[in-house]
């Protein structure tokens, strides 16, 4: 059974696991399952946090980051290329 969370409480722990498991990785980008298995939560749990708070992005392959770690390690041009090409949403 899955531990019961407010939508803010998910969005903190989102948050500090997400830079705890970007912080030594060059791209951030990370698959939802990931997280999931980290936090001990659902993907589901994700998706309804993504969707409700503007600190997380997406691509279009699924895989998630905060705001502050796609800003920090992605380059200009990139971020022009992916926003033009509606690659985050």
């Amino acid at each position: 059974m899955e531990k019961s969370y407010e939508l803010d409480e998910l969005k903190e722990l989102y948050i500090k696991s997400l830079e705890d498991l970007l912080k030594n990785k060059e791209s951030p980008w990370i698959d939802p399952e990931v997280l999931a298995s980290t936090t001990g939560t659902t993907t589901t749990q994700i998706s309804n946090v993504i969707i409700n708070y503007d600190d997380f992005v997406e691509n279009t392959k699924g895989k998630i980051s905060t705001r502050k770690q796609y800003k920090k390690k992605t380059s200009f041009l990139k971020k022009l290329k992916d926003s033009s090409t509606g690659i985050i949403e």
